[in-house]
């Protein structure tokens, strides 16, 4: 896989040679709101997302190739719109990542096949750059674990007549249903046809 660096607005930018020269951990909180793209699919409204923040552990090392990698894992509490139910579900998303820095694409189509690679053609890098993408990878693809879920909408309707054979009562047919009929027309007309014939 290869994820595209992004600028998200951070401005705690990190020098990622040097940090993986050191073999450096880094440990940050950042407000949600660094996220656009996450930002964009929280229910704010419904949660205090606006005091959420976003916890995130880094590792930096040096491969024996040369290249730094940085690895880590990133952790919030969101609320998200269940597109199965329509209601608000909490989940608390997760990503866990390991990463090869590399400058251009080229170096990146190279790799990709054999590790997921981080593309970053200047020499520093946001911490929200290298969460953001993973933790979009982690959203779950369904929000309710309960099967069947509890508040999901009913989908299947009794059918009035059905339910009135079943009980021995016999459907009334509202005449002006009949006349308000598109294709009484031409049902006639078949009547019509057929008589001739």
């Amino acid at each position: 896989m290869i994820a595209r660096a992004m600028n998200t607005g951070s401005a705690d930018c990190l020098p990622f040679r040097e940090l993986a020269g050191r073999e450096a951990r880094i440990s940050r909180s950042i407000s949600l709101r660094e996220f656009s793209r996450i930002w964009s699919l929280v229910e704010a409204e419904a949660s205090s997302a606006t005091d959420t923040d976003v916890h995130v552990e880094l590792g930096f090392h040096i491969d024996p190739e040369g290249f730094p990698w940085v690895s880590g894992s990133a952790e919030v509490p969101v609320e998200l719109l269940c597109h199965r139910c329509a209601e608000t579900v909490g989940h608390n998303l997760r990503a866990a990542f390991e990463l090869c820095i590399v400058s251009d694409e080229v170096s990146a189509e190279q790799f990709a096949e054999a590790r997921d690679v981080l593309v970053c053609p200047g020499s520093s890098l946001s911490v929200a750059e290298v969460v953001e993408d993973e933790l979009l990878l982690a959203l779950p693809e369904r929000l309710c674990q309960t099967e069947p879920c509890d508040r999901m909408p009913q989908l299947d309707y009794p059918d009035q007549a059905v339910d009135a054979a079943a009980s021995g009562n016999v459907p009334v047919v509202n005449e002006s249903l009949e006349r308000d009929n598109p294709f009484a027309a031409l049902e006639s007309l078949r009547r019509d046809l057929k008589k001739e014939d």
